[in-house]
């Protein structure tokens, strides 16, 4: 993720606007680092322990919100191992408010050995870089 890149890195970035959010995606842990500080004192982790735990989660979490325009944060162990296929997941991946749960149904036969795929959403490549550590690239079909 570009949170744990070297501000060097991030001005290399193709264009101002992704190193923008690059850098307000950093202000903005910072802020929430030096915030956890006040309340834990000398029990406080490290800002590089700190920034790392976070890119951790970011890049392993989703929406479980099951409403247009809400957000829920979510965490999903083994899900969260599956890539993004932008054009043909194989994989569904949905929060099912009468179960309380995320589940995960094939879309199709998955032959043994394919990998299992979802799409994390209609993301543009400069948010799927900055909270997923990558960009798009299609296959060739």
């Amino acid at each position: 993720l570009p949170l744990m890149w070297a501000q060097r890195h991030v001005l290399s970035l193709c264009g101002p606007v992704l190193a923008e959010r690059a850098a307000a995606q950093r202000a903005d842990l910072r802020r929430r680092h030096a915030a956890l500080c006040r309340v834990a004192g000398a029990a406080s982790p490290s800002w590089s322990d700190f920034s790392w735990a976070a890119a951790c989660v970011m890049s392993r979490s989703g929406d479980a919100s099951d409403e247009p325009g809400d957000e829920a944060p979510a965490l999903f162990p083994v899900g969260d191992l599956m890539n993004h296929h932008a054009t043909y997941p194989n994989v569904l991946g949905r929060y099912e408010k009468s179960a309380s749960a995320f589940t995960f149904t094939a879309l199709r036969d998955v032959p043994a050995g394919e990998e299992l795929t979802v799409m994390y959403g209609g993301l543009d490549d400069a948010t799927l870089l900055l909270h997923y550590g990558m960009v798009w690239r299609a296959e060739e079909e």
